[in-house]
């Protein structure tokens, strides 16, 4: 594994540990939403990478515009993971 593909991977675990998501209450906390969400069958607000993910990326992990979409759809793949395995 590359410099790169570490770097994706410690930001995907990093986002991922931050998302908050309570079964029992249906509810998600995405880390860059301010609002919480009511859970559906599939995450609310993964469909494409939003500002607020855009600056939260850049802001805390100094994410480059290239960068986003690739962090954005491992993510999304693993938050996805993690609703089919509840």
């Amino acid at each position: 594994m590359n410099k790169k593909e570490r770097y994706i991977n410690y930001v995907v675990g990093d986002l991922v540990k931050n998302t908050e998501i309570d079964h029992d209450k249906k509810r998600i906390k995405y880390p860059f939403l301010k609002s919480t969400y009511f859970l559906s069958s599939h995450p609310p607000h993964l469909t494409h990478p939003t500002y607020p993910l855009f600056k939260y990326l850049k802001e805390r992990y100094g994410a480059r515009d290239e960068e986003v979409k690739i962090i954005f759809n491992h993510y999304k793949e693993r938050i996805e993971i993690l609703f089919s395995n509840e």
